[in-house]
């Protein structure tokens, strides 16, 4: 049986898998989530759905368009808007 394709898994636009998880388990990083952390929890919010987040926010931080592909109201929620376009100057 041949293994599922996963455009993540494979790096194929615009899906990538996240290589930058050590950024998120460092100390100063699980530093900046404890203030956060007892509100998500009270809201529902799990660890995982909190992990999606800060990998969301690490995108959106670039300029990146992020989206989360979820059924999920919940998270859903979290998804940041479109960054702002630039307008290119003609030349």
């Amino acid at each position: 049986m041949a293994a599922a394709s996963s455009p993540s898994l494979n790096q194929e636009e615009p899906w990538a898998a996240f290589e930058q998880q050590e950024l998120l388990w460092q100390a100063d990083a699980l530093k900046s989530w404890t203030p956060d952390w007892p509100d998500q929890a009270n809201q529902g919010l799990s660890m995982g759905d909190a992990t999606i987040t800060r990998v969301m926010d690490y995108y959106a931080r670039t300029g990146m368009e992020v989206e989360i592909v979820t059924g999920d109201r919940q998270l859903k929620a979290y998804q940041p808007g479109k960054p702002a376009r630039t307008p290119r100057r003609r030349r």
